[in-house]
């Protein structure tokens, strides 16, 4: 975020400004592209460090073993997505507003500092956190049971279990195959995921750069909402649907099914899934009808539901 706030504030880190309403006059030096996707990749390296710990080390909090803590984190996990996008909701209106209208240079230095504090944050938290003592790193276990079961795919299993092995790389335990073999399993659902995770980027991406065609004055004022802020309308439902979700309907779920999440994990995610491909069916349709049909500009429907353009 440094290196990003430092691209668009510092003159000689900045592209050259450009008066021609031509996009291909306008191209910049090696320089400044260099700085900013260095800054871009070093975000991306960022967040992949943390995002993925950051859940996971706020579920290691609660004690399992303690009814009362048992409960709270069971409803952890939505109001920490609660609490995440309502930082996008932030992002999304208030950040973009002032990128739009005061600069883009104030507009990074908000969330640099935003992200400096929270650092502060976690730092002073530290000595308190509940830590669990790392236990060796999974991709070793994996590595090993993979080349021991390589190298000893033509031994027969003993009769006897006080024969099989512990050695390394040779021969691993029961537990590591057995752990090993569980990921194996979890392969194809992970490979299955990637694919949600490319719908929601959209979001983000292409649906951002479609609201730059639409006509997004508000009324008769002046006001135009930013295409950036389009996303609000997501994150908005996000925020309601989990709100919902964790004080009315687990509750009534958890009186029927007897489960103290409402439902199934499984069942959760079967269900997210399906809305998913209901939600880029209609994406699709309406990409097909407002877009491809229209070559020279933005389209709208007749009311015998056919495109015509304008």
């Amino acid at each position: 975020m440094v290196f990003l706030t430092l691209s668009v504030t510092v003159p000689s880190l900045k592209p050259p400004p450009c008066e021609s309403l031509n996009a291909e006059d306008c191209k910049t030096g090696g320089f400044h592209v260099t700085i900013f996707f260095l800054a871009l990749y070093t975000i991306a390296l960022g967040a992949g460090g943390t995002k993925p710990n950051i859940s996971t080390l706020g579920a290691d909090q609660f004690d399992v073993h303690c009814p009362k803590e048992r409960f709270q984190k069971l409803s952890f996990f939505n109001w920490w997505t609660f609490s995440s996008f309502f930082g996008n909701l932030f992002s999304s209106t208030v950040l973009v507003y002032i990128q739009d209208s005061v600069g883009f240079s104030v507009g990074y230095t908000i969330p640099t500092v935003a992200l400096a504090f929270s650092i502060g944050v976690f730092l002073l938290g530290t000595p308190i956190y509940r830590h669990k003592p790392p236990s060796g790193s999974p991709i070793t276990t994996i590595g090993r049971v993979l080349v021991a079961a390589m190298r000893k795919w033509k031994v027969p299993l003993p009769d006897d279990p006080n024969e099989l092995y512990e050695s390394p790389w040779l021969l691993c335990s029961v537990t590591e195959v057995e752990e090993t073999k569980k990921i194996i399993k979890l392969l194809p659902v992970f490979i299955a995921t990637i694919i949600p995770s490319v719908m929601v980027a959209q979001i983000l991406t292409l649906f951002v750069k479609q609201g730059n065609t639409m006509d997004r004055n508000m009324g008769s004022s002046h006001f135009q909402i930013p295409s950036g802020s389009l996303t609000t309308l997501f994150i908005l439902g996000t925020l309601i649907s989990v709100s919902l979700y964790d004080k009315c309907v687990v509750p009534l779920l958890k009186k029927r099914t007897e489960n103290p999440r409402g439902i199934t994990m499984l069942q959760r995610i079967g269900i997210g899934q399906t809305l998913h491909i209901f939600i880029m069916i209609i994406a699709a349709m309406v990409e097909r009808c407002y877009f491809d049909d229209a070559p020279t500009g933005p389209v709208q429907l007749d009311r015998s539901g056919s495109c015509f353009s304008f």
